[in-house]
C-alpha cells in the first residue's frame, strides 16, 4: 500500500487535520510572498487583503481531495480525468472571487467585486490551477489502475490498530467477524468484543478487501472465513450466520459478490451451505 493509499484510508479526523494544516501553510506562504514583493517594489502591503486573496490556495485542499477520491471511485478513471480536471478547475476559479466578494462585503471596508476578482484569477492562475489538478488527477488514476490491475497481489493488513479510550488494541484480520456502519464510526465485531473505530465503512472495505472481506449490505462488511451458514429469504436476500452467532442480512445487490467470496469455502465444505 502506497503512502497515498494509507492516507486515503486513514481516519477522517487525521485527513481533516492534515488538509487544514496544508491550507494554512499555503495561505501563509502566499502572504509572505506578497509581503516580499511589496517590499521589493516599495509599495503598500496589507496582511488582511493578502490573506483574503490567498483563498485561491486554500481551495486546493478540499477540491483536490475531492477530485482524488472521485476518480478513485470512478469505474473508468482514465476517461473521466479530462472532465474532472476541466470541471474542478472551472469550479475553483469561479468559487475564488465569490469567496473574496462575500468575505470582503462582510468584514472589510472595501468590497472587491466578483468580476474584477475573476479577471485577476484568470490572469494569474488560469494555467496554475489546471496544472495542479492535472497532477492530482494523474496520481489518482495511477493509484486506481494499479489497485484494479489483474494479477496485482494485494497484501492484507497484518493488524488493525483500534483505539478504545486510552488503549490501543491490535486485531488481526482473521479475528474480525464483521463490521457495521455507525457514522461517523465503524463498529468492529471480533475477538469476543465490539470496538468503535473512527473510519467509514468504505475506508475499511478498501483496507480489508485484500484479506477477502466483502460487503453484504450498505452498512455491513463481513469476513467470509467466519461464515457458518447462509440461507435464502426467497426474495434475493440471504441470512448469514457468523461464527460468533450473529445473524446478518445479505442484500440482493451484494448477494453475487458474497456468494463468490464464499465459493472456495463452499467447495471444500459440506453441502449444508446453500
Amino acid at each position: 500500500m502506497t503512502a497515498t493509499e494509507r492516507f486515503l484510508t486513514s481516519p477522517p479526523v487525521f485527513r481533516t487535520v492534515v488538509l487544514s494544516g496544508a491550507a494554512v501553510l499555503l495561505a501563509l506562504l502566499a502572504a509572505l510572498q506578497d509581503r516580499l514583493e511589496a517590499h521589493l517594489q516599495q509599495s503598500g502591503f496589507y496582511w488582511s487583503e493578502s490573506l483574503l486573496f490567498s483563498a485561491v490556495w486554500w481551495l486546493f485542499a478540499p477540491l483536490a481531495a475531492g477530485t482524488f477520491v472521485l476518480l478513485m471511485r470512478t469505474r473508468r478513471p482514465l476517461h473521466a480525468m479530462p472532465v474532472a480536471v476541466i470541471g474542478v478547475s472551472a469550479l475553483h476559479l469561479l468559487l475564488f472571487p465569490l469567496i473574496v466578494l462575500t468575505v470582503s462585503a462582510l468584514f472589510y471596508e472595501t468590497t472587491f467585486s466578483y468580476g474584477r476578482t475573476l479577471r485577476y484569477a484568470l490572469q494569474e492562475y488560469a494555467l496554475t490551477v489546471p496544472l495542479i489538478y492535472t497532477a492530482v488527477s494523474v496520481s489518482s488514476v495511477i493509484v486506481a489502475l494499479k489497485r484494479r490491475a489483474p494479477g496485482t497481489a494485494a497484501v492484507p493488513p497484518p493488524a488493525l490498530v483500534v483505539t478504545e479510550g486510552r488503549k490501543r488494541i491490535r486485531l488481526s484480520a482473521g479475528e474480525i467477524q464483521h463490521l457495521s456502519a455507525d457514522p461517523p464510526y465503524v463498529r468492529i465485531h471480533g475477538a469476543g468484543r465490539t470496538l468503535l473505530h473512527t473510519a467509514t465503512l468504505r475506508e475499511m472495505e478498501s483496507l480489508l478487501s485484500a484479506a477477502g472481506f466483502v460487503r453484504i449490505h450498505k452498512s455491513s462488511l463481513i469476513n467470509p472465513s467466519r461464515v457458518i451458514s447462509y440461507v435464502s429469504r426467497l426474495n434475493g436476500d440471504y441470512d448469514v450466520t457468523m461464527a460468533d452467532g450473529s445473524v446478518l442480512r445479505v442484500s440482493r445487490h451484494y448477494a453475487a459478490a458474497f456468494k463468490a467470496a464464499c465459493a472456495p469455502r463452499d467447495a471444500a465444505a459440506s453441502p449444508r451451505l446453500g
